[in-house]
């Protein structure tokens, strides 16, 4: 093979490993920003909230508050039901792993007994969902 051609195939091969590497390193920032968002609480989400459309919409100063107000109240209905939804969620996980306890075997249900049902949820810690 031609060093022409070896060297636009390892350009290449350079160039496509960068593009994998920057989508998967991506895909982790916004999985580390979702779980930092959700461990923060109603406050953070609302502030994220504000600038995100102050910016995107341009707002007025005469348009922020009415809209802060809509924000506010819709942050707090997603907390309420996040409480709400996220303890039945728990339940039916730890329900769940009960279930499947009689079909393993002596070591499995070991391994079961030491796994927290939200260790099971994507971005959690292996922690209870926080009340």
């Amino acid at each position: 093979m031609r060093t022409k051609t070896k060297t636009w195939i390892a350009l290449l091969i350079v160039f496509f490993s960068g593009g994998v590497i920057g989508f998967f390193s991506g895909q982790m920032y916004l999985d580390w920003r979702v779980r930092v968002m959700r461990r923060s609480g109603p406050e953070v989400l609302h502030r994220f909230l504000m600038r995100r459309l102050e910016k995107e919409l341009g707002l007025k100063a005469d348009q922020i508050p009415m809209v802060e107000e809509v924000v506010h109240r819709t942050v707090q209905d997603m907390d309420a039901m996040r409480r709400v939804h996220g303890a039945e969620i728990w339940r039916r996980l730890e329900r769940t792993l009960s279930e499947m306890r009689p079909m393993l075997s002596h070591e499995q249900q070991a391994i079961l007994d030491s796994i927290s049902a939200n260790a099971l949820l994507p971005g959690s810690q292996g922690q209870p969902p926080p009340p």
